[in-house]
C-alpha cells in the first residue's frame, strides 16, 4: 500500500491516502478549521454529482468536477474535498449518483452529513443493472386468509437471487424484492409497490400492488452498492408543511464490501426508499425516519422512536438474528418478518409504546420484550397478522399486545401458529379471564386461540382480554 501524503485541508474534509488514491483509508487532515463560506468552485450549488468507483466510464476521473456523467468523480473523497468539509450548507436541490458499485481495492467509506434545507438532498445509485428480463412462472398469489397463508411466490428461473430488486413491466413498473429462495428456482417475493421518487416520499407512501401473475414481463436487476457507514444529513429548515423534502437514500444497496461488520448509522428525517440493506443498520433515536420498500439482510438495531417500515422485510439470509426495534417504530404494508424481531418499550427516550403494526407476515418469530404493541390499520386499513407455518407471536414480562383495529381476533390473527396453539404469554399458549362481575370470576389454562379470545369470559373464553397475572396480555382495548 502507498503511504498516505498529507495535504492543508480545512478540518472535516476527508484527504486523499495517495496521489493514485490507492490508499482504503480516509484520514483528516489537522489544518485550520473551515466554516460556512462555501468555496469558490461552486460545489455547494452543482446540484448533480457523479461518482464513478469502478471506473466504468473511461472518463471518469477525480480531475474532474463530477457535474455530468461524462465528467464523474471516481472517489467520495475527492467529492468532499470539493465540498472543503463534510458538513456543507447545501440550499439547492442537491442529488449524488452513484454510477458503479465500490472498488475492492479502494472501498472509498460514504460519510454522508451535509446540511440541507429547504432543498432537498438525495444520495442514490444509478439505474439498477440488469441481469435478465424473464416472464414470470408458478405464481402464488399473497393470500393473508386461515389456513392458505401465504407471501408472493413465483419461479424466476436460473438467474433468480435472493437481494434482486424486480421491476414489473407489465404492471407499471411495480417494484419487489426477491427476499428468499424456497427452492427449484422459486423464491419467496416482498409486497409489490408502485415505483418511488425521492419526492414523492413523505406526501405519497408507495402503493401496493396485487395483480403480479403469470405471463408478467419481469426485469431481474442488481442494486447499485455504496459502501455507506454514516447517512446523517441534517434537515434546517422544511420546504412546506407536508415536509416533502427529507434528505433521501434511493435506490442502491448499503454495502460492506470489506466484510468487516462495520454498520451504518441513520439519521432522522431521512427517507430510506428502494434500498436494500447488505450492511448492519442503526437507527438514531429519531423523530421521523421513512423506510419505504426496503429489504434488509444483515440486521438492523432502531435505537427509539419514530422509525416507520412500509413494505420490503428483514430477510434470514444473513441477518444473525438481530433485529431490534425500540420505542414507537411503526411497521406495516405486508412487512416480511424474516429473522426474528424483537420489539420493545425500552429505549433511550424510554418510550413505553413499542409498536404500531399493520399488517406483517410472520416468517420468523416476533417477540414483544416490554411496553404496548398496538395492531391497528395503520397506514394501509387492513391490519393483520399472517405468515407462514410454526411462527408465533411471543410476549414477555407485563408487555401487551392491543388489537385495535376494530376486527375480531379470529379476523386479525390468521398466521397458523396464532389459530393454534395462539399466541404465547409467558411461555404458555394459555392464560387467564375474568368476568368483571360482582364478585368477580377468574377462569385459568384456557387457550390463547383466537376463537377464545372473541368468546365471551368464562372457562373457554376471554371476552376480549387474556392476561397471567402479574405478567403478559393481549386485549382488544388499547
Amino acid at each position: 500500500m502507498t503511504n498516505p501524503v498529507f495535504t492543508s485541508e480545512p478540518i472535516g474534509s476527508l484527504v486523499r491516502g495517495s496521489a493514485d488514491n490507492t490508499s482504503p483509508f480516509p484520514l483528516l487532515s489537522s489544518a485550520t478549521p473551515g466554516g460556512l463560506i462555501p468555496p469558490s468552485n461552486g460545489s455547494w450549488s452543482a446540484g448533480t454529482i457523479f461518482i464513478d468507483p469502478l471506473g466504468v466510464l473511461a472518463t471518469s476521473s477525480d480531475g474532474n468536477d463530477g457535474r455530468t456523467r461524462a465528467t464523474a468523480l471516481r472517489t467520495w473523497r475527492q467529492y468532499i474535498q470539493l465540498l472543503g468539509t463534510l458538513t456543507p450548507y447545501l440550499q439547492v436541490n442537491t442529488t449524488v449518483t452513484f454510477l458503479s458499485s465500490p472498488n475492492p481495492a479502494n472501498p472509498d467509506p460514504v460519510v454522508c452529513t451535509p446540511i440541507v434545507g429547504p432543498a432537498q438532498y438525495v444520495l442514490q445509485g444509478d439505474t439498477p443493472t440488469l441481469v435478465n428480463t424473464i416472464v414470470l412462472a408458478a405464481v402464488t398469489a399473497k393470500n393473508r386468509a386461515a389456513g392458505t397463508n401465504s407471501a408472493l411466490q413465483a419461479n424466476l428461473g436460473a438467474s433468480g437471487a435472493v437481494g434482486q430488486l424486480l421491476i414489473n413491466t407489465t404492471r407499471g413498473n411495480s417494484v419487489a424484492w426477491v427476499e428468499k429462495s424456497l427452492g427449484g428456482n422459486v423464491f419467496q417475493l416482498s409486497q409489490p409497490m408502485t415505483p418511488q421518487t425521492p419526492a414523492a416520499g413523505f406526501v405519497n407512501p408507495p402503493t401496493e400492488v396485487d395483480t403480479w401473475a403469470n405471463g408478467d414481463s419481469v426485469q431481474l436487476t442488481q442494486p447499485i452498492a455504496i459502501n455507506l457507514s454514516v447517512f446523517r444529513p441534517t434537515l434546517q429548515e422544511f420546504s412546506t408543511v407536508l415536509q416533502p423534502n427529507y434528505p433521501a437514500l434511493f435506490q442502491c444497496n448499503v454495502a460492506d464490501p470489506n466484510l468487516f461488520g462495520s454498520p451504518c448509522f441513520v439519521g432522522q428525517f431521512t427517507l430510506l426508499g428502494q434500498c436494500g440493506f447488505t450492511r448492519f443498520m442503526i437507527y438514531d433515536p429519531s423523530t421521523e425516519t421513512l423506510n419505504f420498500n426496503c429489504l434488509c439482510q444483515a440486521g438492523q438495531v432502531v435505537l427509539g422512536g419514530g422509525v416507520e417500515f412500509l413494505g420490503g422485510g428483514i430477510s434470514g439470509v444473513g441477518a444473525g438474528g438481530v433485529n431490534i426495534l425500540c420505542g414507537g417504530v411503526i411497521i406495516d404494508a405486508d412487512y416480511i418478518v424474516g429473522a426474528p424481531m424483537t420489539l420493545s418499550g425500552s429505549s433511550i427516550g424510554n418510550v413505553a409504546v413499542a409498536a404500531t403494526i399493520g399488517t406483517l407476515f410472520l416468517d420468523a418469530n416476533l417477540t414483544i420484550e416490554s411496553g404496548t404493541v398496538q395492531l391497528s390499520l395503520a397506514d394501509y386499513n387492513v391490519g393483520v397478522l399472517y405468515g407462514s407455518a410454526g411462527h408465533n407471536v411471543f410476549l414477555l414480562g407485563n408487555s401487551r399486545l392491543a388489537n385495535v383495529t376494530g376486527h375480531t381476533f379470529v379476523q386479525a390473527f390468521t398466521a397458523p401458529a396464532l389459530v393454534a396453539p395462539g399466541i404465547v404469554l409467558n411461555g404458555n399458549s394459555t392464560a387467564s379471564s375474568h368476568t368483571g362481575a360482582s364478585p368477580d370470576v377468574l377462569n385459568s389454562g384456557i387457550s390463547t386461540t383466537p376463537a377464545h379470545l372473541d368468546s365471551a369470559a368464562g372457562v373457554a373464553g376471554f371476552g376480549g382480554t387474556a392476561f397471567v397475572l402479574g405478567g403478559a396480555s393481549v386485549s382488544n382495548v388499547a
